[in-house]
């Protein structure tokens, strides 16, 4: 029998081995961590090449910053002042994905569109350090609608930063109705009228991102179907074929005979009584002004004229007074009606030095002129002939007069005459020399208003401080037979008293 003999020493040398393993994994382990750390740590290899690329990128972008605006800065003859337009243009040149955008303390901020960096260059050229940005949302955008027409809608786009905007898309109903404009305002023509229209647009900035917005809006009835509607529940506008608009106010209609354009009068009439009334717009506020440059103005220059305690009642406001609330109504109504006629004494009689109670207060062709009445109650009278919330009434302005006057300078009489609001020219025959009723000289109508310049003194609601013995009150144009030989936008101070020559003009104000 034989027996197997072991040798101790083999249990020792693989025991050896195998921790010899494990130190040699352990070891391996540490040089791997300590390898990828000096690789990728905040002082590894990596992370240093990504330093030194971004220092370079960094280099190369301030100094394509600094030939810009050293080339843009050297075409400047009486400016040392770079925009950041021309701080754009050329970085463009030296082909830089930039854009620039000028910062409210003049500075100017580029971006880089390929990195993200953002500088800030001060008005001596001095480049700030980059700050990352990343921007993945499209501009914030908004529309605001503008004039509508019967056939046209205008709208305005405005965005955050407006000079960041690279182009504008518009859409009408969700049609395209441009490619991408420059243009942040549009017009959408050739619509409907009386029909609503969803607008979109879409506004694409310099980097690329997309914003949009849209909102709804509805065309306003045309004049030509304006003239078929009758009397009008609401405060109606409509527009001409030149697109001037007007306003309908409640309980009128358009007359038969109206002119088809603003420019030329249209007229209107209460559907009960016939009065009639010409619209007189109003668009810009730069002209809805006093005017004293006219000739025959009989104040000089240094004494003061404002219109006194004449508004509607219902229209006062605390702290405005009357001539700034009377200037934001009618702008905000863009016009105001002047009356056809000279104020009108229907269904009364002028008896012991008064008119009777029957009469009533028209503005209607053919009927006898409200005279002999003083300043005073000219305002009275004026706000008692309508008053709702849709319309009143009140005696016309110094400042209104004078609007109506340069609405129709320049513009043919009933005699195909040019009317000139400055010049008294007997051949015109707009003074007959006799007491008119209203409306009966055709020699004196320009935009289809009546007696502007003859027939009587009118009464406005200006007073003056002159102080002279003519008196603090105000009356306008020329009456029949007058020696003083006045036009139409003659101005002169008179006591405020009644008399035969004397007489008013009242208007409307659309609420």
């Amino acid at each position: 029998m034989k027996v197997k003999h072991t040798n101790p020493n083999n249990k020792l040398q693989k025991g050896i081995t195998l921790i010899a393993l494990v130190i040699t994994i352990i070891v391996l382990l540490i040089l791997a961590g300590v390898s990828i750390a000096m690789l990728t740590g905040d002082n590894g290899i990596i992370g240093k090449a990504k330093d030194a690329k971004n220092e370079t990128i960094v280099a190369q972008e301030k100094e394509l910053i600094q030939i810009a605006y050293v080339t843009a800065l050297s075409k400047k003859t009486n400016s040392n002042n770079v925009t950041a337009e021309e701080l754009e243009e050329e970085l463009n040149n030296l082909n830089a994905n930039a854009i620039t955008n000028e910062e409210e303390t003049q500075d100017i901020k580029v971006t880089f569109l390929d990195t993200n960096n953002e500088y800030i260059v001060d008005q001596e050229g001095n480049i700030s350090d980059p700050i990352n940005v990343e921007d993945t949302e499209g501009p914030k955008v908004e529309i605001e609608v503008g004039k509508i027409t019967g056939k046209s809608i205008e709208v305005k786009v405005k965005a955050e930063d407006a000079s960041g905007i690279k182009g504008y898309k518009y859409y009408l109903g969700g049609e395209e109705t441009t490619g991408i404009i420059s243009e942040s305002k549009n017009k959408y023509s050739g619509l409907k009228e009386i029909t609503e229209y969803e607008l979109k647009v879409e506004v694409t900035d310099k980097r690329g991102n997309v914003g949009q917005a849209s909102t709804k809006a509805k065309t306003i009835y045309t004049l030509a179907t304006g003239k078929t509607l009758g009397k009008v529940s609401n405060n109606t506008k409509m527009s001409d074929e030149n697109e001037d608009i007007l306003t309908l106010p409640a309980g009128f209609q358009i007359s038969g005979e109206t002119a088809d354009e603003v420019e030329n009068g249209v007229v209107i009439e209460d559907a009960i009584n016939g009065n009639q009334f010409v619209w007189i717009p109003v668009t810009d506020e730069s002209k809805y002004v006093r005017d004293r440059t006219f000739e025959h103005t009989y104040i000089s220059d240094g004494h003061a004229l404002d219109d006194v305690d004449y508004l509607p009642n219902g229209l006062q406001q605390e702290g405005k007074t009357e001539g700034e609330i009377e200037k934001e109504t009618v702008l905000k109504a863009g016009g105001f009606y002047i009356s056809r006629f000279e104020a009108g004494a229907e269904g009364g009689t002028y008896t012991n030095d008064q008119w009777t109670d029957s009469t009533k207060l028209v503005s209607k062709q053919g009927v006898t002129v409200w005279n002999y009445i003083k300043q005073e109650e000219c305002k009275t009278i004026a706000k008692t002939f309508i008053n709702n919330n849709n319309v009143k009434s009140a005696l016309i302005s110094g400042i209104q007069w004078d609007v109506v006057m340069k609405f129709v300078d320049g513009k043919l009489d009933g005699n195909n005459r040019t009317f000139d609001v400055t010049v008294y020219d007997s051949n015109n025959k707009r003074t007959t020399g006799n007491e008119a009723k209203s409306g009966e000289n055709i020699a004196d109508k320009v935009c289809n208003i009546y007696d502007l310049e003859g027939n009587h003194w009118e009464y406005v609601a200006e007073k003056n401080d002159c102080g002279t013995s003519d008196g603090p009150y105000i009356n306008r144009a020329n009456c029949y037979g007058n020696p003083h030989n006045a036009a139409a936008s003659s101005r002169g101070p008179i006591d405020g008293g009644a008399g035969m020559t004397l007489s008013f003009r009242f208007v409307l104000y659309i609420m």
